[in-house]
């Protein structure tokens, strides 16, 4: 038997677990249906927060990993399926686990291919200009939305990439659509789960929030409030990825 652990950052915020989390989670036990399926939190945060307000156990990948150990399957037969955007911090959480012989798989944003396909899917549904803001840190995996912003770029097509820890820049973004003559914009969250980040980070009202901001230079923004987990091609990456991953099977 093997078992897959869908490992996610996690949430205390009930509307973006219902729109954002909780379908990639349903599109991957789908995916994977005759698997022993678990999830499980990487934020040790989180799943405090929801445990005092709620009363709600969730498991952290420590716990998860001893829970499926204890049901009697083997580490080579487990399988985590990391639902983070970059391999970061909370992705290397997971990735220690693969010493014991326990697989690995990919965060949505991994290789040159993903960066291809989530800027022609997103440019495909969405034909506007638009301002991406990710989470951003000081590791290395950052680098990624330095990679994502420069292919758009070379696309020619009028999105910017920007995080909230200014590892991406947000004046380079005012320039390049300053140089667009550009005025309206969509903001959208490059996040999995739009939560506390985007509701006081980047929607909030406080005059230094990305859509305040932009407002006070003479944009109309056009707030896009949910996680990329509420986008059927966002969960259908994450579900082909773990298709792969699992089962070695090439895309359909």
């Amino acid at each position: 038997m093997k078992a897959l652990l869908i490992a996610a950052f996690g949430t205390t915020h009930r509307d973006a677990l219902k729109r954002d989390l909780d379908p990639v989670i349903e599109r991957l036990k789908e995916e994977c249906s005759d698997l022993d399926v678990t999830v499980a939190f990487t934020s040790r945060r989180v799943i405090e927060r929801l445990k005092h307000r709620d009363g709600s156990t969730v498991l952290n990948e420590t716990e998860a990993i001893r829970s499926i150990r204890e049901r009697g399957i083997r580490d080579e037969d487990i399988y985590i399926q990391p639902l983070h955007i970059i391999a970061g911090r909370e992705f290397e959480k997971l990735s220690i686990y693969e010493k014991d012989g326990i697989h690995i798989g990919e965060p949505l944003l991994y290789r040159r291919e993903d960066l291809e396909r989530f800027a022609r899917k997103l440019w495909e549904e969405s034909p506007e200009p638009t301002w991406l803001v990710g989470h951003g840190s000081s590791h290395s995996a950052d680098k990624i939305y330095g990679e994502l912003d420069r292919l758009l770029k070379e696309k020619d097509l009028p999105v910017v990439v920007s995080t909230l820890e200014e590892t991406s820049g947000r004046e380079e973004a005012y320039e390049r659509f300053g140089s667009l003559g550009i005025s309206e914009v969509t903001l959208r969250p490059l996040l999995l789960v739009a939560g506390d980040h985007a509701k006081n980070d980047i929607f909030g009202e406080e005059e230094d929030s990305y859509q305040s901001e932009m407002e006070s230079r003479g944009f109309k923004v056009r707030p896009a409030v949910e996680g990329l987990g509420s986008l059927a091609w966002i969960r259908d990456m994450y579900a082909e990825k773990c298709r792969r991953f699992v089962r070695g099977e090439d895309d359909a």
